[in-house]
């Protein structure tokens, strides 16, 4: 254990802290002492190195003059899907097997898109197959961490109106819970709504704008910028209506972006030679299941195409070294393969699945593996009780 985690800090990369990360915290929050009023802000993508980029941005934001900043890590891997349900169910890693964008259905089923599983389009190795009614209760657990913040808060969630209606949405959140908004200036006016109607005393706020920025234009832009400091300026503005009525606000996301600087193509590698199924995760964290037999072909193969780009790791050494925040169940376990794919600075390794959304090969920034940009995240509380 001890060797491959002195492997990955020689490498530049970073361990997830499992007792102090955004986990650890946000399952904090639902512990309440009588009379707290809460608002969890749940900011897609706004990474540690957006913040130190962007210094006066951010510095100048009265979110930040009046703010507790801390640093902490997210969990890994560092995708968003992996972090919603960290978030909403309350589970490291290990125990949800949600590892990233898409993943294995079942043991020997197709590959499915995670954030997409109500949408009749699954990735399998089947080419260009169809497959529906897969049930969002089948590949993600219960949302135990929501449902105790139901059990002890008046709770409602303020959710982009795109969002709203999707199963994956109904099932985290349930109906009845949702307000919708349709910019994140509406957002924070419905933030503000809820806030002086007293009628709810926990307010989970989600916006994913500065990851799409990120995403399309990269965290080096002007497009970035401009969305960095339209959000630390509207929740700065928020700050005297959450002081007024007594809320305690938390601040925190699910990950950094690592820029594009290096590209792998695997459809053109020849990998699938040497795979039981097509590659899962996400292009800066991939999954794979090598057949019976071929690992040492594979590993040679991954020598000879990836060494210096990318690190090649056993799944399960990763398991016992805490990478995933505990051991994984047996009826997990073929969610995480039998080694893992960690490309180096900058480096995407890209998989477009047939009949698949090639957009990702696009991205000029993603995240998903352990580098400092992609796992360092801030934790933001401003304390409108005191």
């Amino acid at each position: 254990m001890a060797s491959i985690i002195s492997e990955l800090l020689d490498k530049g990369l970073i361990m997830p802290d499992n007792g102090k990360g955004t986990l650890s915290i946000v399952k904090g929050l639902a512990e309440r002492r009588k009379g707290e009023k809460k608002i969890f802000m749940f900011l897609d993508g706004l990474g540690m190195n957006a913040i130190e980029r962007y210094k006066g941005v951010c510095d100048s934001s009265e979110l930040l003059k009046r703010s507790e900043l801390t640093r902490t890590t997210t969990q890994f891997p560092s995708t968003t899907p992996n972090i919603l349900a960290n978030f909403n169910c309350g589970l490291p890693t290990a125990e949800h097997g949600i590892v990233g964008g898409t993943l294995p259905a079942s043991e020997s089923g197709p590959i499915i898109g995670s954030l997409r599983i109500a949408l009749p389009t699954i990735l399998g190795f089947a080419g260009k197959e169809r497959i529906g009614g897969i049930d969002v209760g089948s590949v993600y657990p219960r949302p135990m961490l929501i449902d105790s913040l139901k059990e002890r808060y008046a709770f409602a969630t303020v959710t982009h109106d795109y969002l709203v209606g999707t199963d994956l949405n109904l099932f985290f959140f349930g109906s009845g819970t949702a307000v919708p908004y349709a910019s994140f200036g509406d957002g924070m006016a419905k933030v503000a709504d809820a806030v002086k109607g007293g009628s709810k005393d926990f307010i989970y706020f989600y916006y994913d704008g500065l990851d799409k920025e990120e995403h399309h234009h990269a965290i080096g832009s002007p497009e970035f910028s401009s969305e960095l400091k339209k959000v630390m300026d509207g929740i700065g503005r928020l700050l005297p209506v959450i002081e007024e009525h007594g809320y305690e606000l938390v601040i925190t996301t699910d990950h950094g972006h690592m820029s594009r600087k290096d590209s792998v193509d695997l459809n053109a590698s020849g990998i699938m030679d040497h795979l039981d199924t097509q590659p899962w995760g996400e292009p800066r964290c991939v999954f794979v299941k090598v057949k019976d037999g071929s690992e040492k072909r594979f590993e040679d193969f991954f020598a000879s195409r990836l060494a210096g780009r990318a690190l090649l790791v056993e799944s399960e050494e990763l398991i016992r070294a805490g990478a995933f925040g505990g051991p994984v169940s047996g009826k997990l376990r073929y969610r995480f393969g039998t080694h893992v794919m960690l490309p180096l600075d900058g480096v995407m390794l890209d998989y477009v699945y047939p009949d698949g959304d090639p957009g990702k090969a696009k991205h000029l920034s993603h995240h998903g593996g352990m580098s400092p940009d992609e796992m360092s995240v801030p934790v933001i509380r401003y304390n409108g009780q005191a």
